[in-house]
């Protein structure tokens, strides 16, 4: 009786132990989740402080008139001016500003903004750039004032190639071949210049549609102890409401949504798991953004 009972009390001990252990490596403690949760809330209000510090930057500088233009080497400078913010064709030193200039023209960039040293092109036509101009802090923006027919004909009377046309690849016909193969070079060239082209926009025509609202801002996502913009339910929705958008022919966004409200069909949606409380919401913005569409989900 006393081994059984022996055995019982280490069988209850080990018992035990297995049953501590486990909770006590994968279950956090309430301090370190309460930390957790505090860092985020701290986060997040640093982050609201930074878009109102910018913000009121921004309302200030608006407020303040901004400096005359003028003209300098063929361009026009504003300081404190910025457009197409973060579209940059290209970036480079602002150390050497005629070095800055010639690439500008060379490659017919509509300007260029110097900010921190650096100069960032913009491909946008002059005129374009003069619409959607901005006030901006620390920027001194230089708007191109050679037209398209100019440069090419500087570049031409320069005697030099156009870096913005793709040149054709040379072909050189094998030595053993003769006159058979400069025979199919020929006939391969013919036939590359006679393919049927596509017509090159104008660079100072505006676009036929403007950008709509990205298709991600439809089904927002909820912010429950942790980021889940990138489920891959919400994932799925966006891939849809892409390729509606491609397929329509809407100029804004009150049309694409008035397009969206007539779209029929059914969306079938296969999950690995129960969707979370983001997904939900997410098919909940989908339904009202696309009334008509039968949404499933598995």
């Amino acid at each position: 009786s006393s081994c059984c009972s022996a055995r019982s009390v280490n069988r209850t001990q080990s018992t035990q132990c297995a049953l501590c252990e486990p909770s006590q490596r994968s279950t956090p403690s309430p301090d370190n989740v309460w930390q957790r949760k505090q860092q985020l809330r701290e986060l997040r209000e640093q982050d609201k402080r930074r878009q109102e510090e910018r913000r009121l930057e921004q309302e200030r500088l608006e407020r303040e008139p901004a400096p005359k233009p003028f003209e300098e080497s063929g361009f026009m400078v504003h300081g404190g001016m910025d457009a197409f913010a973060h579209k940059n064709a290209h970036v480079m030193s602002a150390q050497d500003l005629e070095a800055c200039r010639q690439h500008c023209r060379d490659w017919g960039y509509g300007a260029f903004t110097v900010w921190n040293d650096q100069a960032f092109f913009r491909s946008e036509p002059a005129r374009m750039i003069r619409d959607h101009m901005k006030r901006a802090a620390s920027t001194v923006m230089y708007v191109n004032q050679e037209t398209e027919q100019q440069r090419k004909a500087r570049l031409k009377a320069e005697g030099r190639d156009d870096p913005t046309v793709q040149k054709k690849p040379e072909r050189k016909a094998p030595a053993e071949r003769g006159g058979r193969a400069q025979g199919e070079e020929r006939e391969a060239e013919a036939a590359w210049e006679e393919r049927p082209r596509r017509p090159r926009r104008e660079p100072d025509m505006p676009r036929r549609n403007p950008k709509l609202r990205s298709p991600g801002s439809y089904v927002l996502p909820v912010f429950a102890q942790h980021d889940r913009s990138n489920h891959a339910e919400r994932q799925a929705l966006i891939k849809v409401i892409a390729r509606v958008q491609e397929a329509s022919g809407a100029q804004n966004d009150q049309e694409f949504e008035a397009e969206c409200a007539e779209v029929t069909g059914t969306v079938r949606l296969y999950a690995s798991h129960t969707p979370c409380i983001s997904c939900m919401a997410c098919f909940c913005q989908f339904q009202r953004l696309f009334p008509k569409v039968k949404l499933c989900v598995d």
